[in-house]
């Protein structure tokens, strides 16, 4: 009998793209990020996040132990992983004239500091928000939404500032 392998996705400070791993469910985390940073003084210098968890989580946990599951209970989704020196990011966004500012861990996709940013820091409808989108300051480039906002800064734990933006629209 096979042994069911995990798929891991892992971001981290100014990758390219997202790394795709694969783990045996009794790995454990550090098994896993050690595909990716061999040495152990590299990943001593390291923390490593589950997705959308504000804390690094200790290398010693097992693969399945921190897996998300189906809806239905019988699989396991992919683990997400980011992988930084930093404990948080300055995040900023402007809208409208007005800056919100707040920390946020280096995992944290996209799509919750666009959440975050809509309907708490501006209190937007749901239906508003749905139409609003993040883009980067720096270059007016729109980060997908699944991409970690710790990939946007160096590994010396910067900050990253946002125009909340409306969607392009489609008139025919």
């Amino acid at each position: 009998m096979s042994e069911v392998q995990i798929k891991v996705f892992v971001q981290g400070p100014s990758w390219e793209q997202i790394e795709t791993l694969a783990a045996s469910p009794v790995d454990s985390i550090d098994q896993v990020v050690s595909q990716l940073l061999p040495s152990d003084s590299e990943r001593s210098e390291q923390r490593i996040f589950l997705e959308d968890l504000p804390v690094a989580v200790n290398g010693d946990l097992v693969v399945e132990e921190v897996l998300p599951l189906s809806p239905d209970g019988t699989q396991f989704e992919p683990l997400r992983l980011h992988i930084t020196r930093c404990q948080s990011i300055a995040v900023s966004v402007r809208f409208n004239g007005t800056v919100r500012e707040r920390p946020f861990a280096p995992c944290v996709s996209i799509e919750r500091v666009r959440r975050w940013a809509a309907l708490r820091a501006f209190g937007l409808t749901q239906r508003d928000a749905g139409e609003h989108v993040l883009e980067l300051c720096a270059d007016g480039k729109r980060p997908d939404t699944d991409i970690h906002v710790g990939v946007l800064v160096d590994d010396n734990c910067g900050s990253v500032e946002f125009d909340l933006v409306p969607q392009s629209r489609v008139e025919g």
